[in-house]
């Protein structure tokens, strides 16, 4: 089902996620993103978020005569240091003219010590579309950050298959640049942050072996905090 494939392979991430290996990221405030995959013009995606009144995420991808729309709002309990959150997906794709409609429960865990995180998500814990199946996805990452330099590292158990991620960043203020690879397959990262007039203008890129330069773009309204704590 090529909606299957397209939400397994071409995830929007924001832009300083997408240059440091994909590691998780939390934004404040409202951010716009913008992505072209494989510098091809007829695959593209956006991705709004906000957190007012609660998180909230909207995304649109678009590959020919396919369209792919998602709405999920995400909810987090916090308990001191420790959070649990739940994500729940709802979708709708579009190819030529059937419409699919269907959802999925993202759950997750997450620790605070210190300039230290780490957490636990499992991704599709329950889903259904259609006539297709979705996999669960279980991923572990471990992030620090400071107001100057962060780095992080994650590991996501796939159908199949193991994903690495590590990324750094360095924070120059007003100018912020980050570095990363992803491991299956191998594809580097790299991107750099401006902060100008209380906006933040993100730039990420990967070069994928075979399908070329993925390029992505965020502008978020709010005060700035590292890329691991987004």
């Amino acid at each position: 089902m090529i909606f299957i494939i397209f939400s397994l392979f071409l995830p929007i991430y924001t832009a300083s996620s997408m240059g440091m290996g994909l590691i998780p990221s939390k934004s404040e405030g409202v951010s716009i993103t913008c992505v072209r995959y494989y510098s091809l013009s007829d695959l593209n995606g956006m991705m709004i978020k906000t957190d007012w009144p609660i998180r909230m995420v909207f995304t649109y991808l678009y590959a020919g005569g396919y369209r792919e729309y998602t709405f999920y709002p995400e909810f987090e309990l916090p308990i001191e240091d420790l959070s649990f959150k739940v994500s729940t997906h709802l979708l709708m794709d579009r190819w030529s003219d059937r419409f699919d409609l269907g959802f999925r429960v993202n759950l997750g865990i997450e620790y605070r010590f210190m300039s230290y995180t780490g957490g636990f998500t499992l991704r599709n814990a329950v889903a259904g579309i259609g006539g297709g199946e979705f996999y669960p996805e279980e991923e572990v990452y471990i992030k620090y950050y400071d107001r100057m330099f962060s780095t992080g590292f994650r590991l996501t158990l796939l159908q199949g298959g193991i994903d690495a991620g590590w990324g750094m960043q360095v924070d120059m203020n007003p100018l912020i640049l980050r570095l990363g690879f992803r491991t299956t397959p191998f594809v580097p990262g790299f991107g750099f942050g401006i902060k100008a007039h209380g906006l933040i203008i993100d730039m990420g890129f990967e070069s994928h072996p075979v399908l070329g330069i993925t390029e992505c773009i965020t502008i978020r309204r709010n005060v700035w905090k590292s890329a691991l704590n987004m």
